[in-house]
């Protein structure tokens, strides 16, 4: 309890002479949020109090982003402090709506050890240690339902001070087709948890052609990641472990997998002695919407892959190992909407839904961004399965 007061005394502190406002306006915390002249304000007030005691320290610009992985809108406090002396270098208190992600302007910070201290509504507290280095560029913080989780980041096109070397045919990210209305590339994500560096080779091919062919050094909990291309197709990404003398007896294995664009926004892989490949953050929601007169039940379906298997091949590539992930019946009454979570990873399933009578429909769900949560829709004549699908 004294924790969180002191928390919230310190976002008072840094805000009380700068005015209130909303920074974002679709933001319903009027009250709460800051606006972007107080974030400079408060963010050059507290900078330029670190700079005087060390001036001679090299400095980079770092971003904090927040990702709200919960079902519920949630309150966060997130602090910043000098590892050496607890100075504070950043604070911040918003409501982070469910699903969504806010980035901060840059903060100048020196190179060193940080302390970060994210703490929400419900009492939930995080510490974590931020070594901020040049090479790396910010702080990506995602609060879910049982933890929170912290990784530095760094975006490579594909050249980056993080780079051990290669080529590439095209110039990156490659051009689209004139159709798509996407706003940023695909990327392929090299995410690695653990508490050391990993070194990685990359190469991505479409059509049998080479883009990029890369050898990377991933440092230990930041997260890597290469926008590749605007133009829909199937792809080829494949990943393998540098040679080095620490590796453990898990590492020098080669993870191939077919990535789908635009199906999957991201292709991500996870390092480590555990080989996993995703399509980003899970986005597991099924939505079950009953609009007709009748109470109505129906069973749900949903078929996945049997795991990794040890080769780190994503669940698209697998279809002879499908199994059932979950199969329940379900009872909704008329206008009732209903929020189930049969899956927890990030990936492509099958769905499939039947009635009482024997009627059923199947569909692939992809339950990744920038897919919408999929709805299934009943009524007295039947379903109609729905997942925004981008172009």
């Amino acid at each position: 309890m004294r924790r969180r007061a002191l928390l919230a005394a310190i976002v008072a502190g840094l805000t009380t002479t700068a005015g209130c406002g909303d920074r974002f306006p679709e933001s319903d915390d009027e009250t709460t949020t800051p606006s972007l002249e107080t974030e400079a304000a408060t963010t050059a007030d507290v900078s330029e109090s670190t700079r005087e005691e060390s001036a001679e320290e090299p400095r980079s610009d770092q971003r904090i982003a927040v990702r709200n992985l919960r079902r519920e809108a949630t309150y966060v406090t997130l602090v910043v402090e000098r590892a050496a002396d607890g100075v504070t270098a950043f604070a911040e208190s918003r409501t982070f709506p469910s699903g969504q992600e806010r980035r901060f302007p840059e903060i100048p910070l020196a190179e060193g050890r940080y302390r970060v201290l994210v703490e929400t509504d419900a009492g939930d507290r995080t510490e974590f240690e931020w070594t901020v280095v040049a090479e790396l560029e910010g702080l990506a913080v995602d609060v879910d339902e049982s933890e929170t989780v912290f990784r530095r980041f760094a975006r490579c096109r594909p050249d980056c001070p993080l780079s051990l070397g290669g080529t590439a045919t095209e110039d990156l990210p490659l051009t689209g087709s004139g159709v798509s209305l996407w706003y940023q590339p695909a990327v392929v994500t090299l995410d690695n948890p653990t508490v050391e560096e990993r070194r990685v080779s990359l190469a991505v091919s479409l059509s049998g052609q080479t883009l990029l062919d890369y050898r990377y050094r991933v440092p230990a909990r930041s997260r890597l990641t290469v926008p590749t291309t605007y133009r829909s197709g199937t792809y080829t990404v494949v990943v393998g472990d540098e040679t080095g003398e620490n590796r453990d007896e898990n590492d020098g294995q080669r993870t191939e997998t077919e990535w789908h664009v635009p199906q999957e926004f991201e292709k991500r892989v996870v390092l480590g002695p555990s080989r996993r490949v995703t399509c980003g953050d899970a986005n597991p929601v099924l939505w079950l919407d009953n609009r007709g007169d009748v109470r109505q039940t129906v069973r749900i379906r949903v078929e996945g892959d049997d795991g990794d298997g040890g080769d780190g091949s994503s669940v698209s590539d697998r279809n002879d190992d499908r199994v059932t992930l979950f199969d329940e019946r379900r009872t909704v009454a008329p206008d009732e909407r209903r929020e189930l979570r049969p899956v927890a990873e990030a990936g492509q399933y099958e769905l499939t839904v039947e009635s009482e009578t024997g009627a059923s429909a199947s569909t692939t769900w992809w339950a990744c961004p920038p897919h919408s949560p999929i709805t299934v829709l009943v009524d007295d004549g039947g379903f109609f399965l729905d997942q925004g699908i981008p172009r």
